[in-house]
């Protein structure tokens, strides 16, 4: 699972209220606040509900095409792109411009997403098309998204597999993804092809097997032994290599392709049992962390939260005690007659971190899903950092 991690700011004195800040750190973005330090003035308004960030993730990202020693294509290819937007973690209805395309790729379909369902471009490469002449070898499609009143743009790349020259007897041997090497959530399936080549001949006596790396090593993947392998969506986790052996001639030729499963980012919202205001030096509060993906809850709270047990429980139901005097939160498991100390644990891992008001860090090792935060542990400002992780 990537690393989630936000920031929470608490205020201690008097009775002023500040905002929550929450940060969700991806692997190409971070936010970064600046606080002042002044008096405090009466409680502001609330300030309107923030939109989202944009999002669009393609299903295809690059295309190998099979070309002839003169740089042209060997058959007629269709590309699929499908593609998905978002705002902030909700799937929204997105339509796709295309850019200008090279010599023989056309534009074959272009189906708009929905809030509910992917959207694809399909690309027609011709046959014999020079995509541009002999002498390019890659090329990229600009793909201008329009969602929520606002544009994206991303780059579609392609590139030329070329055979061997005439007058040679090289072998050139490659794997590729014919509908791209990105699945969603774990979904759907992959197709990988094998080209090959002696010289200008297309090779068609060769044996092949198809083997998947795993475990630090790679595992030959039983009866796969064709020109082409189906890899399930669900084989995918995060990225996965695929490696084919050929043997002709007596010699074997080995490449190697990578697929990726782009699931939809995990993102956190922090809530609080007690709010996020400690009074008068005095009790505490209780932050705790949701994590979801794919619009769906993972690792959920085992019970309620509360001071007080919850009344007629069943045997097995579980509840996360405070402890105000203990300055603690406990999971209880219910055992049929009486409240004991859970040993099950949460599915993730939450690490909490802390800077004082003026972003020094300090002494901080509290662990769980849900902890126990005492007016000792604010001095006016603390902001708390949670690291989520597998």
């Amino acid at each position: 699972m990537p690393f989630i991690s936000f920031a929470l700011s608490f205020d201690s004195i008097g009775c002023s209220t500040f905002p929550v800040h929450i940060y969700i750190l991806t692997p190409d973005t971070i936010s970064i606040t600046k606080m002042y330090d002044g008096s405090k003035g009466s409680p502001g308004s609330p300030g309107a509900a923030g939109t989202g960030g944009l999002s669009i993730i393609l299903g295809n990202e690059a295309q190998t095409i099979a070309c002839s020693a003169t740089g042209a294509a060997t058959a007629a290819l269709d590309i699929t792109i499908p593609f998905t937007g978002y705002v902030g973690i909700t799937q929204t209805a997105c339509t796709c411009s295309v850019g200008t395309l090279p010599s023989g790729m056309t534009l074959k379909t272009n189906t708009a997403a929905t809030a509910s369902a992917a959207g694809s471009v399909v690309l027609t490469v011709a046959a014999s098309a020079t995509l541009g002449g002999e002498s390019v070898v890659n090329g990229t499609v600009d793909l201008t998204f329009t969602i929520s009143g606002k544009t994206v743009v991303k780059k579609f790349t392609w590139a030329k597999s070329t055979r061997g020259s005439n007058g040679t007897s090289a072998v050139v041997f490659s794997v590729y993804a014919p509908n791209g090497t990105i699945v969603m959530n774990q979904s759907g399936s992959l197709s990988l092809a094998i080209s090959a080549y002696s010289g200008t001949t297309a090779i068609t006596s060769a044996t092949y097997q198809w083997a998947k790396y795993t475990g630090g090593k790679w595992t030959n993947i039983s009866d796969a032994t064709s020109t082409t392998l189906t890899v399930s969506g669900s084989d995918i986790v995060n990225i996965q290599s695929y490696r084919c052996t050929m043997t002709y001639n007596g010699k074997s030729y080995v490449d190697v392709i990578t697929v990726e499963d782009k699931s939809d980012p995990y993102v956190s919202e922090l809530l609080s049992i007690g709010g996020f205001t400690v009074k008068n030096n005095q009790g505490g509060v209780c932050p705790y962390v949701i994590v979801r993906t794919n619009q769906q809850e993972v690792d959920a709270l085992l019970g309620p939260i509360s001071e007080t047990a919850p009344s007629n429980p069943a045997a097995g139901a579980f509840w996360y005690k405070i402890s105000h005097s203990a300055k603690t939160v406990t999971l209880q498991k219910y055992s049929g007659s009486a409240w004991v100390d859970a040993t099950e644990k949460q599915s993730l891992t939450y690490n909490w971190y802390a800077q004082d008001k003026d972003g020094n860090a300090v002494t901080f090792s509290k662990t769980g899903k849900v902890i126990y935060l005492s007016a000792a542990d604010i001095d006016s400002l603390l902001t708390l950092q949670c690291d989520v992780s597998n």
